[in-house]
């Protein structure tokens, strides 16, 4: 890990794919709990949380992410929401 899971906010990052390509990126980092409280602050109850861990949708290249990395990692967390 690279950056701290309590830094929060946009990142712009650039990286180097394993075919030598150079790719920038933005993307914006939230904790689960500001996840949690933006759905609550919009008067939603959360029913369910599903972490689904999908290996094969996710990066297979060594290079960029190691399988073991990426074992460790939950791609996706889906909310399923009621309106209050």
């Amino acid at each position: 890990m690279k950056r701290s899971y309590f830094k929060t906010g946009k990142i712009v990052g650039n990286e180097t794919w394993s075919d030598g390509s150079k790719h920038r990126f933005v993307m914006f980092h939230r904790k689960v709990s500001d996840i949690v409280n933006s759905i609550t602050d919009a008067n939603l109850t959360i029913l369910e949380m599903h972490e689904p861990l999908d290996m094969k949708n996710k990066i297979k290249d060594p290079t960029v992410y190691p399988e073991d990395l990426v074992r460790l990692i939950g791609p996706t967390i889906i909310f399923k929401t009621k309106k209050i």
